[in-house]
């Protein structure tokens, strides 16, 4: 469920192009554990909603509208980057990917000649 409110806050509210929204939302374990500790001691029960889950995904997915997360921390920990590592690439001043147009577009280049993910994150480190 963090996943998809991850990959629907992303994509949807916070204008990411799909393949980043999905990749950020798929492959950042350690930020998704922290946002469902976050929701967790904001009382929102995410467990207590249908097993559908639409519910409990409208939820978190409000609760990041209104404590928004800076999308650089679930970028560099997509690309294979631990927290020690990248804490020193997180830009303080911006927190919304498509303000640094240079990162996204190294990010693009390294896509169209076939570099992965993984290594992306060893490249950026």
């Amino acid at each position: 469920m963090a996943q998809a409110a991850m990959f629907d806050y992303f994509y949807n509210n916070g204008g990411s192009q799909f393949l980043i929204a999905e990749s950020m939302s798929q492959n950042a374990p350690l930020f998704n554990d922290t946002l469902l500790k976050k929701l967790h001691h904001s009382n929102l029960d995410v467990g207590a909603y249908s097993s559908s889950g639409d519910d409990a995904i409208r939820s978190i997915t409000r609760f990041l509208l209104y404590h928004p997360v800076n999308e650089f921390e679930p970028f560099f920990e997509s690309l294979g980057l631990k927290p020690s590592e990248f804490s020193g690439l997180v830009p303080c001043d911006k927190m919304v990917l498509n303000e640094d147009a240079f990162l996204l577009e190294n990010y693009h280049v390294f896509w169209n000649y076939g570099i992965g993910r993984e290594k992306m994150g060893k490249i950026f480190f």
